[in-house]
């Protein structure tokens, strides 16, 4: 047999690191599962229920010894999960399935009945040498009925005088991936496929040389999205083993095999990696220092996905984060304004259909959407407090950061200086955008929140409009996550000021007139549809959608924490409500065991939820097995894995109709007066201005950094008719793009009009 049924491998315990290659950002908890390791080999984890299954040479069972390797020979071994989420003492797993020889690395189909593993080449109590008198690996299948598993049988592309070992099963069961030294590799150990149809096994594939190498390529794993890991000394990397990936082109090829890098990889041997579905929970195996033993089992927690890891390595350069720059200054001296602070709205998110929005005592934004205007189903969705992108411009009135690219609404606001919003949109994203301040001069300082009045909850990303009675210049302003804006108004005047949402419409007038100085304009301005939809109304199903759960798992693993929390906030500020947790599986595996799966899983985040604070009599748990499926994906349909994870799904229901009134954790709108009454607070700054319609006025379509990106914009600009367009130097460095000079503020305001309602190209006006 050779050296690889042990993978020879170990890893650093209990930390969070930090897998950087030039580009790569990404942050993994790699924890030792000190619980399973001994001073011997443990390797090569498959989930298995709840828990995992491993192989190790921890105790001599059959009292065997391999003189070759000078130690036990190996067994399968099985943990269970406890409820504190850790693995437990491990115990012997199915006897009848352990001998006195070697059992190595094994893989489960997705039901969880047919076990496919490794072995010497011992059969029926015959143990088989090959010519050159060693016993060589095999693969071997076994079928569990109930909670017994039936005979061992022989696979039939095993050989006598070859390896074939290390077996990973694709999720839709015709496609067994394993390492074989069968004639006609590329020497050592190679990966290899074999396709079943019809319930025949075909001929055994190579991969080829994008993945394997002269030396050994061995401990395959398949993933659902199509990655496969495995290990080799082959390719370049850190040191012994290293685990690699690749994918599948559509003309059968496969890609070049990438390196995994750290913190999966280290200087010693590194292998026997697996992945649950939601690419965020793993385990792998190696031998690297400070472990308990020759080779142990390492869990890892990825806490973007490691599917995000590899899908941003592959993605083009326009898909990922970019750097982008906000230069702000005086728009009349040109002088640059170090300390505006600068805030990305992201419209994309904040337009999808809130039904309800409330804040944690965090600060996070809990939500309530309807991703389907026209479907009756719901979703909670938890973005955490620190998602936002903010920060202050430098003292060259610079805010520089990465950021990928979507329609965005950049709030800038800067002492003694109009507020000002800017739209960027993803289908012409810039590298930089320049932002001119007006000075203010006699002002009262605006804030405004919308609500909805059902629920007095805040309505993120409605569309302000402020415009000056007798004027047709007009400003606006996008309501943040929390449903609110700021601006300044100039004392003494009336202004129209609209709110937009969806559908939705409301106007009212505001008016600074009679009011003192160093007073304030604080007003609550409620926006809601009278026919629209009441998320709590009873039997309304709520979908949690990001709590998943290992294969045939019920512990509620870390990255589910975050909707549950948001959950309890929900339970918490609505007193009254009570719900059902409902739990659904896909249809792979028996009725009855999926049945009892949904169960344990509803109970769990029960449980997880009463340790929050929520009263358990607002709370019951139903698993609801594969009996609701939302697809046709029933027993014998074949289906995508991204058709079956629609199917697995947690949910809440909500239990009678209850009256609705939010109880605020944090920034609950205050001082905020819906009758229109001003209250004394700060001093605002002054400046100079002016708002009349006469004089002389520029519009500008964009101040450029970048030279390049100036003479595209004017290109641009004089294609579609304003040939009369030029370059303008700042004096600082910047090139604005002057449309044309206008005798009337008005004539200005329809050319900006024009240029973003009909070309979609940001401009404003400047006064001369």
């Amino acid at each position: 047999m050779t050296r690889y049924i042990l993978a020879l491998v170990g890893l650093i315990g209990g930390m969070t690191l930090v897998a950087q290659d030039a580009t790569d950002v990404f942050d993994v908890t790699v924890k030792n599962e000190t619980n399973i390791n001994s001073a011997e080999l443990e390797f090569s984890a498959a989930f298995f229920e709840d828990g995992i299954l491993f192989i190790s040479s921890r105790e001599d069972v059959f009292k065997y010894i391999d003189r070759r390797l000078r130690d036990n020979t190996m067994g399968m071994y099985s943990a269970k999960r406890g409820s504190d989420g850790q693995l437990q003492k491990p115990v012997m797993f199915a006897d009848r399935l352990n001998t006195k020889y070697h059992e190595g690395p094994l893989c489960f189909d997705m039901s969880g009945n047919d076990l496919y593993f490794t072995r010497s080449n011992y059969l029926k109590g015959k143990l088989k040498k090959s010519e050159d008198g060693w016993v060589k690996l095999r693969i071997l299948k076994a079928t569990r009925s109930g909670d017994t598993w039936g005979d061992a049988v022989d696979l039939p592309f095993n050989g006598d005088d070859f390896e074939t070992c290390h077996p990973s099963l694709s999720p839709d069961g015709d496609r067994l991936y394993f390492s074989s030294d069968r004639p006609g590799g590329l020497g050592g150990l190679d990966i290899y496929y074999v396709d079943r149809s019809g319930g025949d096994w075909g001929e055994p594939v190579n991969l080829g040389a994008s993945v394997n190498t002269s030396s050994d390529d061995v401990f395959p794993f398949i993933h659902a999205d199509g990655h496969l890991f495995f290990s080799s000394q082959g390719w370049d990397g850190l040191g012994g083993l290293d685990i690699l990936y690749t994918l599948q082109n559509e003309d059968g090829s496969w890609q070049q095999a990438q390196n995994l890098n750290a913190p999966f990889n280290s200087d010693k041997d590194d292998f026997g990696l697996i992945l649950d579905l939601e690419t965020k929970n793993g385990y792998f195996s190696s031998d690297r220092a400070g472990g308990q033993g020759k080779d142990d089992i390492y869990s890892f927690y990825a806490s973007q996905g490691l599917n995000k890891l590899l899908k941003d390595r592959a993605m083009a350069n326009a898909a990922k984060p970019r750097p982008f720059n906000v230069f702000v200054a005086d728009n009349a001296s040109g002088a640059e304004l170090a300390g505006a602070d600068i805030a990305f709205l992201d419209l994309e998110e904040m337009n999808l259909s809130n039904i309800l929005t409330i804040t944690d005592e965090n600060g996070n934004l809990i939500r309530i959407q309807a991703p389907d205007p026209n479907s009756n189903e719901l979703i909670l969705k938890v973005e955490m407090a620190d998602s936002e992108i903010k920060g202050v411009t430098d003292s060259e009135g610079k805010f520089g950061t990465n950021v990928s690219p979507s329609n965005y609404v950049i709030a800038v606001n800067a002492d003694g200086y109009f507020p000002k919003q800017v739209p960027v949109e993803k289908a012409s994203w810039p590298e930089e955008i320049m932002v001119l301040l007006e000075p203010m001069g006699d002002v009262i300082p605006f804030r405004g929140v919308v609500l909805d009045p059902r629920y007095n909850t805040p309505i993120a990303g409605a569309k302000v409009t402020i415009q000056e009675e007798g004027t047709s210049e007009a400003v606006v302003l996008y309501t943040d996550q929390n449903g609110q804006f700021n601006y300044y108004l100039p004392r003494d005047r009336d202004f129209d000021v609209t709110i937009e949402k969806d559908d939705l419409k409301a106007s009212r007038k505001v008016s600074t007139r009679d009011m003192e100085p160093g007073s304030e304009l604080a007003i609550a301005f409620d926006i809601t549809d009278p026919n629209g939809r009441n998320p709590f109304a009873s039997g309304n199903v709520i979908t949690l959608p990001n709590i998943y759960y290992n294969f045939n798992d019920a512990s509620i693993r870390p990255d589910a924490k975050t909707d549950l929390n948001g959950l309890a906030t929900i339970l918490k500020q609505f007193p009254n409500l009570k719900i059902e947790l409902a739990s659904h599986t896909d249809s792979r595996g028996s009725s009855a065991y999926n049945l009892k799966l949904s169960q344990r899983r509803a109970e769990s985040a029960l449980a997880y939820l009463k340790t929050k604070g929520v009263s358990p009599d607002r709370l019951s748990a139903k698993g609801y097995g594969e009996s609701e499926l939302k697809n046709q994906c029933g027993d014998g349909t074949k289906c995508s894995e991204a058709d079956h994870q629609i199917n697995r799904r947690t949910e809440f229901r909500i239990l009678g109709d209850s009256p609705v009134k939010v109880q605020y954790a944090n920034n609950e709108p205050a001082v905020i007066d819906k009758a229109g009454s001003s209250s004394s607070t700060s001093t605002p700054p002054s400046a100079s201005g002016s708002s009349s319609d006469a004089g002389t006025f520029d519009v500008i379509a964009g101040t450029f950094k970048v030279l390049a990106n100036a003479e595209g914009r004017l290109a641009k600009i004089k294609e579609i008719g304003y040939t009369t367009a030029s370059m303008q130097p700042t004096g600082n460095g910047m090139n604005a793009i002057l449309v044309g000079t206008y005798t009337s503020a008005s004539e200005a305001a329809s050319t900006v009009s024009t240029l973003e309602g009909q070309h979609q190209i940001n401009a404003y006006v400047r006064r001369k």
